[in-house]
């Protein structure tokens, strides 16, 4: 592991330590010390991967695994199936209503930003076995790395109202 670098100085440096998955950060006259580039290395692969993701994809795991530690060992009937589910699907909402989770209404195709499923992923033989599965798939927020603003400035600049 790197117990220690040096500020990075040029552009190089900074694409030479995002390949190799180092987070890097830079000093920012106007807002102090700020990530530059905001990867990290996959743990089982060397797949590159922001840090945001990482860290919501860790949140919401692990804080799914302590709200279902709830129904761990009961009875696995159909009612605690659902109250499980529907704990987890407390927790989304809660973080969806807090900012931190897209809703259905951004996505922008009509699409669905999570699903809780507890009745595809099980079956009779899973059920007596004990096993209980939930399928939850979440969409997350992006980061804005990539800001492009697009301007028309000058004399001959004509304005219109464009339609929505």
């Amino acid at each position: 592991g790197v117990l220690r670098m040096g500020q990075p100085q040029s552009r190089a440096q900074y694409i030479l330590l995002a390949k190799a998955g180092v987070c890097a950060a830079e000093y920012d006259p106007d807002f102090g010390h700020k990530i530059k580039s905001g990867v990290v290395t996959q743990i089982l692969s060397s797949e590159k991967t922001t840090i945001l993701r990482r860290r919501m994809t860790d949140f919401l795991t692990d804080s799914a695994a302590k709200c279902l530690k709830n129904y761990q060992n009961k009875p696995n009937s159909l009612s605690n199936r659902k109250m499980a589910a529907a704990g987890l699907a407390s927790f989304d909402a809660r973080l969806e209503k807090d900012g931190m989770l897209p809703s259905d209404a951004e996505m922008l195709d009509g699409g669905k930003a999570k699903i809780i499923d507890i009745t595809t992923v099980n079956d009779n033989d899973s059920i007596a076995a004990g096993t209980f599965n939930i399928l939850y798939r979440r969409r997350i927020y992006s980061s804005m790395r990539y800001i492009v603003l697009k301007a028309e400035i000058g004399q001959s600049v004509v304005v219109k109202e464009s339609e929505v």
